[in-house]
Formats: C-alpha cells, sequence, structure tokens
C-alpha cells in the first residue's frame, strides 16, 4: 500500500523563517514523513497539562510516539490536511554547510472534515509557550486554508484553555459553550463554500 504523500509533492513554498521577539529564529515548515524522529522527541517536551489541554484527557508518552501514530501524523496528502510545524534551527555541519535538523517545538494541525470545513489544532511545547508561536501557526494555517478555498475553520478547546481562547479570537473565531460536553466550540468563517 503506498502512503497518500505520494500523490502531492512536499510544498515546500510554506517554508518560511520565524523571528521571536527575544530575536530567536525557528524555521516553520509542513510536516514530512522524515520528521517521526523529530516529533517524538517533541512529545517528551509537553507537559502532562498541555498534553490535557491539546487532547483532554491524559495520554501517556508511549500512545503519543507508538511509530503507527506518528507515522500517520506525518504521512499527510497537503490537500486535505496540513500540519505545520516550527522547529528551532540546528548546527551548520562544517563539512556539507547544511544546517542539521532542530528541534520540533510547534505544531500547529488543520484536517478537512467535510469539504469546505476544517479543524484546526495546536500545541506548543511548554519552554516555548506564550512567545507568539501557536499565533503565527495559526495565521500560517489560516492562509492555507483561504488558498484552498476551504468556507469554515473550526476548533475544540476547553474552557480554562483561556489563552488559546484568546489567541484563536485574534484571528478571528468566535466561540460558544457546549454545555454538554463541556467544551468550547469554535468558528471562523472564511468565504463561501467551493462548488
Amino acid at each position: 500500500m503506498q502512503l497518500s504523500t505520494a500523490v502531492n509533492s512536499y510544498p515546500a513554498h510554506y517554508c518560511y523563517e520565524l523571528e521571536l521577539r527575544d530575536g530567536t529564529v525557528l524555521d516553520v515548515r509542513p510536516i514530512c514523513p522524515e520528521g517521526e524522529h523529530l516529533l517524538a522527541r517533541f512529545h517528551f517536551t509537553l507537559s502532562d497539562e498541555s498534553v490535557y489541554r491539546r487532547y483532554f484527557g491524559f495520554l501517556n508518552i508511549e500512545s503519543r510516539i507508538r511509530h503507527e501514530r506518528l507515522t500517520r501524523l506525518c504521512c499527510i496528502d497537503y490537500r486535505h490536511e496540513m500540519a505545520f510545524i516550527a522547529l528551532t534551527q540546528g548546527e551548520v555541519v562544517p563539512v556539507t554547510r547544511e544546517r542539521s535538523p532542530g528541534a520540533i517545538v510547534g505544531v500547529a494541525r488543520l484536517i478537512e472534515s467535510e469539504p469546505g470545513i476544517a479543524e484546526v489544532a495546536t500545541v506548543i511545547s511548554d519552554a516555548f509557550q506564550y512567545r507568539g508561536i501557536g499565533a503565527s501557526l495559526m495565521r500560517h494555517l489560516v492562509d492555507f486554508a483561504k488558498e484552498r478555498k476551504l468556507s469554515l475553520l473550526t476548533v475544540t478547546i476547553l474552557p480554562e484553555n483561556r489563552a488559546m481562547q484568546r489567541l484563536l479570537e485574534h484571528q478571528g473565531f468566535r466561540f460558544k459553550l457546549d454545555a454538554e460536553n463541556e467544551v468550547m466550540k469554535g468558528q471562523l468563517a472564511l468565504s463561501e463554500p467551493r462548488s
């Protein structure tokens, strides 16, 4: 069985550098199949609280770094799903003058749930939270969604995750409490549904 990434080539035009307020420069790019080991390492940088806020419950590290799960998260088709990762810049290798891979410090994901509608989510390494990475990645996802002519983005967060709600409201999301499920549901209308 071939992976769906064989259908669509790697979208390198979405790569960019992000400079944080303190001068730290990160590389932002779409995830790729070769990034599985980096994604596994990223999960070790998340506290129990960060995991709970992202997955709405405790998901142990063994479950999060299972090969089958990471393969599915890294091997995407780039049309109906996108994941942007923010990485620290690695060291320059003297012989080749190329930069070694850095460490993932943030992931933002979009999955088209039905034609024209996609769900988004993001998680940032604890050591890099509150530095503008989540906002930048989410802006990048919104731009991607507009380019794909999606009509609506949705997001679900926990009511106590006020920082994420504020971040998303700055992007234009509007929230309502889903009291039955004890979550906040957000929506961002982008355009008329595509035909």
